[in-house]
């Protein structure tokens, strides 16, 4: 498998210091990268989610599907 490309892509480019690193280390690197955007997403949901049910509940619907659209 090759780590460095699949890095690369992540992250939208090959970054020359990835040349520096071990197939191991690329293969680390990689992991941490997908789990701290996966963190970043559920912390986005559960905001949005938190700045909803602040609203009253008449108009939570109503906010959700203006904001991402009808689903």
């Amino acid at each position: 498998m090759d780590h460095r490309g699949e890095l690369a892509r992540e992250v939208g480019g090959m970054v020359p210091a990835f040349d520096l690193l071990t197939d191991a280390e690329a293969a680390e690197l990689l992991r941490l990268f997908r789990g701290a955007r996966e963190n970043e997403h559920r912390a986005l949901h559960r905001a949005i989610d938190a700045a909803l049910s602040a609203m009253p509940a008449p108009l939570r619907g109503a906010s959700r599907r203006i904001i991402f659209g009808e689903r």
